[in-house]
């Protein structure tokens, strides 16, 4: 697949899936056996269902969040993104009962194409910023965590 038509296709992640909520368009952009490396996401086991479960538990959270493309570069089989998120808490995120508060986090993102479908994902996003401005968590309490 040409760098033009992977650029396209991470727009229309993060426009039909990240900002839109369609999480059905996963299944033409995410490879069956989709990776994550994520310091956020320690836990992901891999593959599409796994990484629809992730999505669908931020779009329940944040309603109107939207992923919002501030840069994107592409170079044969790979696409990075710098990134901005925004929304509101609407509704339960596990372990963080809804606060009604609005957020705006950044992050980036380098994805890996193969035969037209993301096979890999390395991200890191300011974890730590969302939970702050929710409320959740102060730094004396993330710093007694770690």
């Amino acid at each position: 697949m040409s760098e033009k038509k992977n650029i396209a296709a991470t727009r229309c992640l993060f426009e039909e899936v990240f900002s839109g909520g369609d999480l059905d368009a996963l299944d033409s952009l995410i490879a069956n056996n989709i990776k994550l490396h994520d310091p956020s996401a320690k836990n992901f086991k891999g593959g599409i269902e796994a990484f629809r479960d992730r999505e669908e538990m931020y779009t329940h959270a944040f309603p109107n969040k939207t992923l919002t493309i501030d840069e994107i570069y592409g170079s044969s089989d790979t696409v990075t993104v710098r990134w901005t998120a925004k929304g509101t808490h609407d509704r339960d995120l596990p372990g963080v009962p809804s606060t009604g508060k609005k957020f705006t986090v950044t992050g980036t993102s380098l994805f890996k194409y193969k035969n037209g479908k993301i096979i890999e994902i390395w991200q890191n996003w300011d974890e730590f910023g969302l939970l702050n401005q929710l409320g959740a968590l102060s730094a004396k309490s993330y710093a007694a965590q770690r």
